[in-house]
């Protein structure tokens, strides 16, 4: 009788979120023998520790809120639980999945995730996640205030950073080339809409549904002041129809706006865009409009373009904003209907 040797393989697995300095979902995740390493049970317990984020501070709730933004997934089954971790220390091999700051000046990561996973073969492949820890370095500055954009640099978002890593702890690789949340880079593919929400994008939705799938299903369309730029993130702008970004704009001349749009739900969906030029940030169907488009898009796409608009030659000089709102006839019926309007970061004055 021939038996198979037993082959046991422990992995832990390092990664950080960096900083740089300067239209299909591609998520990604470690695999045993080609099958997806994931927490076998759906489920698993965050050890947030009571030294470092002390119960109630904000450092505690906000890393609370991250871990409901990846709960509340529609088309995926996975939870995150919250535990304490009270003993003031931690420990990437004790099979507990611990959250918290660590000072490391001599290292350049923002936060790191150390995993370890099972893959060996003992009458049948056995595989999955062991632990989870997720360190937020204290080399760095940080805040739980909105992230819009105007500060990119120190302090850095802690939610931005908090659920990165959480999406490391659950079982997401890095995924890069697009807005997504498990973009290598810092700030990832920032907040959506108006309200700057921290909120898992397209693509790392599209990735938890297919490593913890349910039927349970949901629509929602975004706007986002973001793109991704090849590698990391930047902001939308308004450029001349040359390219060159510009803030002042004439009245009867023609500009480019770059715009950012998501399918958050589990369908592909027909997604209608309208811009407005606005006199104040709140972008709706009493400013001036100045064009439209639309896109069919797979649920956990995205579209990062140009639309180009004319100036009205009946607006008064002054600053202005422009933006867009998606979905604005409310033909899709969405979990978040906040999330639906954007004005781009920087006001313009037209002459």
């Amino acid at each position: 009788m021939n038996i198979k040797r037993t082959l046991l393989v422990i992995v832990i697995s390092i990664i950080s979120l960096v900083m740089i300095s300067s239209v299909v979902s591609a998520a990604s995740w470690k695999t045993c023998d080609g099958n997806k390493q994931t927490w076998r049970s759906d489920w698993t317990n965050m050890y947030l520790s009571t030294t470092s984020m002390p119960v109630d501070s904000v450092w505690d709730l906000h890393a609370q809120y991250k871990m409901y933004e990846w709960n509340v997934v529609n088309g995926s089954n996975f939870k995150f639980y919250v535990g304490r971790d009270t003993d003031g220390t931690h420990n990437n091999s004790n099979g507990k999945n611990e959250v918290y700051f660590e000072n490391k000046p001599n290292e350049s990561y923002l936060g790191i995730t150390w995993s370890r996973t099972k893959c060996y073969w003992l009458f049948g492949w056995k595989y999955g996640y062991n632990e989870s820890d997720v360190g937020i370095n204290t080399r760095y500055y940080w805040t739980t205030s909105d992230f819009t954009g105007n500060v990119t640099g120190s302090p850095y978002s802690y939610e931005l950073v908090m659920l990165h890593e959480l999406g490391h702890a659950l079982g997401l690789w890095h995924s890069d080339g697009k807005p997504a949340t498990m973009n290598t880079y810092y700030y990832n593919g920032g907040p959506i809409g108006q309200y700057n929400q921290v909120k898992t994008h397209g693509d790392d939705r599209f990735g938890l549904r297919l490593l913890y799938p349910d039927n349970t299903t949901g629509r929602d369309v975004s706007a986002s002041r973001f793109r991704n730029n090849g590698g990391g993130s930047a902001i939308n702008y308004v450029t001349t129809t040359s390219g060159d970004r510009t803030f002042n704009l004439k009245k009867g001349q023609s500009y480019r706006m770059k715009y950012t749009i998501e399918n958050l739900g589990t369908q592909t969906e027909n997604v209608n865009v309208k811009f407005y030029i606005s006199t104040n940030t709140y972008i709706s169907t009493g400013d001036t409009y100045v064009g439209a488009t639309s896109w069919s898009m797979p649920t956990g796409s995205y579209a990062t373009a140009d639309k180009t608009f004319i100036v009205p030659t009946n607006l008064a000089t002054g600053l202005y904003y422009v933006g867009f709102r998606v979905d604005l006839s409310n033909t899709i019926p969405e979990h978040d209907e906040n999330n639906n309007f954007i004005s781009l970061l920087n006001s313009v004055n037209i002459n």
